[in-house]
């Protein structure tokens, strides 16, 4: 066996370009206006904790955290000392707002807790969910055990929907098939056996 690399026939890489940075937009000077607004409503201790999580919806999607030269994650870390999974939620949280509410769905949620069970289902049945929620709710008050009873409803609706139709076990006759069985006796009417 020849061991000399020349004699093999792999292709050779071509010198290639490095791929081009991502081009982000240049940030203006609203932006920095727009990212000091929302540090302040973060920072204030009486902030709605649908503000919060609309501001950290607004920062992550505008790329407003490289006016302080950090990722996103390390400013939740560093300035907010916010952890990475409450982040999410709360970003989470705003998604939902904002998808519920454009639906026009009175009352909103005023608490994350209430629309969290909604992530068990897909994005385009949050609205109608919510909705069922609402109208559903007893005595007008909405927590997050009664969406979570109505996402369960529908999941165990759909897994029902979805669920194929049950076969007879191949082991027992179907109930239709009984016939009477002829009796040797004179005296037997001939009632079917089950």
């Amino acid at each position: 066996m020849n061991d000399d690399p020349s004699n093999l026939n792999w292709p050779v890489p071509e010198e290639s370009e490095p791929a081009p940075k991502l081009q982000l937009p240049t940030l203006t000077t609203s932006d920095v206006m727009l990212l000091a607004r929302l540090e302040r409503q973060l920072s204030s201790g009486k902030t709605p904790i649908s503000t919060i999580a609309t501001a950290l919806a607004t920062i992550k999607t505008k790329g407003l955290t490289r006016i302080t030269g950090l990722s996103f994650q390390e400013y939740c870390d560093q300035r907010l000392r916010l952890k990475r999974s409450r982040v999410h939620q709360l970003i989470d949280f705003a998604e939902m707002l904002e998808i519920t509410a454009k639906s026009g769905i009175l009352p909103t949620a005023d608490a994350e807790r209430q629309l969290r069970p909604l992530k068990q289902l897909p994005r385009a049945d949050w609205a109608d969910a919510w909705m069922e929620a609402v109208r559903t709710s007893p005595a007008g008050k909405i927590s997050g055990k009664h969406v979570q009873a109505v996402v369960d409803s529908r999941l165990a609706r759909k897994r029902a929907a979805q669920a194929p139709a049950p076969t007879p076990s191949s082991d027992q006759p179907p109930a239709e098939a009984t016939t009477p069985i002829p009796s040797p006796h004179p005296t037997d009417t001939g009632t079917p056996i089950p």
